[in-house]
């Protein structure tokens, strides 16, 4: 029966790019170490070699010990923010077995430890962790906007009906070349409420596989309201906030008007079950809506029964620092390399910079 290790975190998401170059191969050996221990225990701690390499996913190190003492698995800790436990081995670990460090989450190392109660730990050795933070790809701030009117129905095309910028940082590695995700975390920070309706909105997803989701709403002075999580595959929908909780009126769209802060924000977490390819997704003229997001992002407004999401004309993915139309203003009044197609109803984006061309006192200028 398998034996277990405490794990302690000691390293946050990172949220800088750690240029580390990894060959991810299934037996490909990380390193073959010898520990010269520096002690504080009363009696020297065992002699010992191991083995680590990476596994194909590219999430989990394998640590093999190759020869040496044999050790009580009680008396090992794996430090760091993933979870290692022991695969096929009885009471004692002896050369030949091994443990798996499960890295899902980003951090500079993992440290095998030897340790007796009440006495010092000893550093058996460290390993670098396979996972790099902010691999690119999928944009990592954006900002989304929406227009929540019917079709065909007077719609505005203001795009500030509910707005709000979506920052994230994705953890995974390279292999040959490709980018692959592990763990996703995003930051939703509500911008504005321009529409007279409320907006319940989602997170779907998709194209990310399955795993466990993590999902923290938090007020503005930082209490937090809610958490939830659990599993997830391609078709869960995770709601995220009520625009109306988070604006309870009208704010931030109307020209001249003070800045109202959002009453809520959130933050969620996913951990990938299997590596998941990162798609190349610039913001250019024909991606304006959303395609090539790996996820959808589903919002219900309060008066009328659509569902407007990812490809729909009435969502709009633009950088942040975006100025948004003011109340009422049509997008191609509010930004000069924007036309509108009468006969199909929707905006045209004429350049892939589009979003560099306001026209003045027409766009709302942006209080955060």
């Amino acid at each position: 029966m398998g034996h277990r290790l405490d794990v302690r975190g000691v390293a946050p998401v990172v949220a800088v790019v750690l240029t580390v170059a990894i060959v991810v191969v299934l037996t490909s050996v990380f390193g073959f170490v010898l520990f010269d221990f520096q002690s504080k225990l009363n009696e020297p701690p065992p002699n010992l070699a191991v083995e680590f390499s990476y596994t194909e996913q590219g999430q989990n190190i394998y640590v093999t010990h190759t020869s040496g003492s044999s050790l009580d698995p009680d008396n090992l800790e794996i430090r760091g923010p993933g979870e290692a436990f022991f695969d096929g081995v009885g009471e004692q670990l002896t050369a030949g077995d091994r443990f798996v460090i499960d890295a899902d989450k980003p951090s500079e190392e993992f440290q095998l430890v030897y340790t007796r109660e009440g006495e010092g730990a000893a550093i058996l050795g460290t390993v670098g962790n396979p996972l790099v933070g902010d691999l690119g790809g999928v944009p990592p701030q954006i900002t989304v906007g929406y227009e929540d009117l019917e079709l065909g129905e007077g719609n505005d095309y203001d795009y500030n009906d509910w707005a709000f910028d979506m920052g994230t940082t994705i953890a995974g590695y390279s292999l040959n070349g490709t980018r692959y995700a592990t763990f996703l975390s995003i930051e939703f920070d509500p911008l504005a409420r321009g529409g007279g309706y409320s907006h319940n909105q989602s997170f779907v997803p998709e194209s990310l596989g399955s795993g466990e989701y993590d999902l923290t709403v938090r007020q503005k002075n930082g209490t937090v309201l809610r958490t939830d999580e659990g599993s997830f595959d391609e078709n869960t929908s995770i709601f995220l906030v009520d625009s109306g909780d988070v604006f309870s009126s009208n704010s931030n769209s109307n020209h001249g008007e003070s800045c109202v802060p959002p009453d809520r924000t959130v933050q969620l977490e996913l951990v990938l079950d299997n590596r998941t390819k990162i798609p190349d997704n610039p913001i250019d003229a024909d991606r304006q809506h959303g395609a090539g997001l790996p996820f959808d992002l589903p919002m219900e407004p309060s008066g009328n029964d659509d569902t407007i999401g990812v490809g729909d004309k009435r969502l709009v993915t633009v950088p942040t620092d975006w100025q948004w139309p003011l109340e009422t203003t049509r997008i191609d009044k509010s930004y000069e390399d924007v036309s509108f197609n009468e006969t199909s109803d929707r905006p045209e984006f004429q350049t892939n910079t589009w979003f560099e061309q306001p026209v003045d006192d027409e766009v709302y200028e942006r209080c955060r």
